[in-house]
């Protein structure tokens, strides 16, 4: 079963979120795992954030495609791209195949690392995920009939003259309430997070969706309940059987197909 919420984790029924319309924007992420939700709010506070948030958090390929479009729609000053409309306005959405939350049980754990400067503290959760610990700080390994042949682990080490009983190492997590916790993340921040939509295709135009997309090409992600996304950019986090990857791969096969036969 899904973990109950706790540290202000929203309820799975709240993100049961369905629709049947269709969708247009800048990012679409494909995938409610944690993978997805990350980017989605990593995305998110890039593109709405400060100046220090967008060098961090906006991945690198995105920030040299937006240099690019400010640059072609005069927005470049002083070698700096200026925000444009596309980007001040930029709207994230998360698509997930599952019904819901708690659709499908995901009861294995992380393990996570504890850093004050690292990703859990980049998206806010290093707390959260703290007061979630499973405290494992003593290993024993044993032989065949049980005696004790070694141990390890931070009950073992001293810290001045005391056996150490801190934070210390790594956390341990289940990865559904990491999940929860992006979720309630997500919610606070105005990110949308859609169920039930299993991807079938993705549809590459060669011209500009409209004016604000300042010279980006757009995508139309298709989905099973016949509806459609168009976005300038798609995140595959699907997991490891991914439909963005297998579509990507077929469509890269066919151009090196294509470029192959004609001689190029």
């Amino acid at each position: 079963k899904a973990p109950k919420p706790r540290n202000g984790s929203v309820k799975p029924h709240q993100q049961a979120h369905k629709t049947n319309k269709d969708y247009d924007v800048q990012v679409a992420v494909i995938g409610a795992g944690v993978a997805g939700l990350a980017a989605a709010y990593a995305v998110h506070t890039a593109f709405h954030g400060d100046k220090e948030q967008r060098q961090t958090l906006m991945p690198k390929f995105m920030r040299k495609r937006v240099k690019l479009a400010a640059k072609k729609s005069g927005g470049l000053t002083d070698h700096k791209p200026k925000q444009v409309s596309l980007w001040q306005n930029a709207v994230v959405v998360v698509f997930e195949r599952d019904a819901s939350y708690g659709a499908r049980e995901q009861g294995y754990g992380l393990t996570l690392s504890y850093n004050q400067k690292g990703p859990l503290a980049k998206l806010g959760l290093l707390e959260a995920c703290q007061a979630a610990d499973t405290a494992s700080r003593s290993h024993y390994i044993f032989d065949h009939e049980g005696y004790i042949e070694g141990y390890f682990g931070n009950a073992f080490i001293k810290s001045k003259g005391h056996y150490f009983a801190g934070q210390r190492g790594n956390l341990r997590v289940p990865r559904q309430q990491l999940q929860a916790f992006l979720l309630a993340k997500l919610q606070t921040i105005g990110v949308q997070v859609v169920w039930a939509k299993n991807l079938l295709s993705i549809e590459t135009s060669h011209q500009t969706r409209n004016t604000s997309s300042r010279g980006l090409r757009h995508l139309t992600l298709r989905f099973s309940d016949g509806t459609c996304c168009r976005s300038n950019f798609i995140i595959g986090a699907d997991g490891i059987r991914s439909k963005v990857r297998t579509i990507v791969d077929r469509s890269l096969h066919q151009l090196v197909a294509r470029r192959t036969s004609s001689g190029l």
